[in-house]
């Protein structure tokens, strides 16, 4: 199966309720929540995603799902039309919810439905990921940027050491809560390998994603990595997964 099985994904975030971690949650996602949803039709692989370092910027959340679907079920196939996703979704917000009396509000989880712009020929799925999510200056799209994703960007990044796929996704609607961004990429480093390693110690990487705010960034006169103001970073690992990769 290739590492993106289908270019529409639901992209859920949210953080559990605090005593979550003592009941157990992590457990519970690997032996009840992960082989529920992949079980399902018109899901094709479902991974959910523990934030363990952050590294620029806000990230108000500390896991989020990565939920491939059938492009034509869409949000509404998956969380509408089947009614034993309904009630699993009832019961995940009443045992892990923040606020379980505000059901399915954003204060509870939020739901992106996200497409891939730009991914790699082949690539393989590790354990550990960056989540970058960012928004580009507004004329981004009118002067080429999803081309230059395709083109330019992916294949550099692609063929970085310690990288061992990259993608790029841009939001196209938020279903439930609102998006704080437009664009996000999702990394798949070796699990040896941190933030560090891939955008400040490999100088090349360094030099490319400088040029990045130059050209499509929103403060292009921002240049530390680490401030936040053009992209966000996270290090995120898999709590559950179909597959041990």
């Amino acid at each position: 199966m290739p590492m993106n099985p289908s270019q529409s994904m639901l992209l859920l975030t949210y953080t559990p309720r605090a005593d979550a971690a003592s009941r157990g949650y992590d457990d519970w996602l690997r032996t009840v929540d992960n082989p529920f949803f992949n079980s399902q039709p018109g899901i094709l692989r479902y991974t959910n995603w523990k934030i363990v370092d952050r590294r620029a910027g806000e990230i108000p959340f500390d896991y989020f799902d990565t939920m491939f679907i059938d492009p034509e079920l869409g949000f509404e196939g998956i969380f509408g039309a089947n009614e034993a996703v309904q009630r699993f979704a009832d019961g995940w917000v009443e045992l892990w919810g923040i606020d379980a009396a505000a059901g399915h509000a954003a204060v509870n989880y939020q739901t992106v439905a996200t497409e891939v712009i730009a991914q790699p020929q082949g690539g393989r799925r590790t354990q550990r990921c960056l989540f970058l999510p960012n928004t580009p200056r507004e004329d981004a799209r009118e002067r080429g940027y999803e081309d230059w994703l395709r083109t330019v960007d992916n294949p550099f990044f692609n063929s970085q050491p310690g990288i061992a796929g990259y993608t790029n996704f841009k939001v196209l609607e938020a279903k439930i809560g609102a998006v704080e961004f437009t664009d996000f990429d999702l990394v798949y480093i070796d699990e040896d390998r941190a933030f560090e390693d891939i955008f400040v110690r490999n100088p090349q990487a360094a030099e490319f994603a400088q040029g990045w705010v130059a050209q499509w960034g929103r403060a292009p006169e921002a240049q530390d990595m680490l401030d936040g103001v053009n992209f966000c970073a996270c290090v995120a690992e898999v709590v559950a997964a179909p597959d041990e990769a």
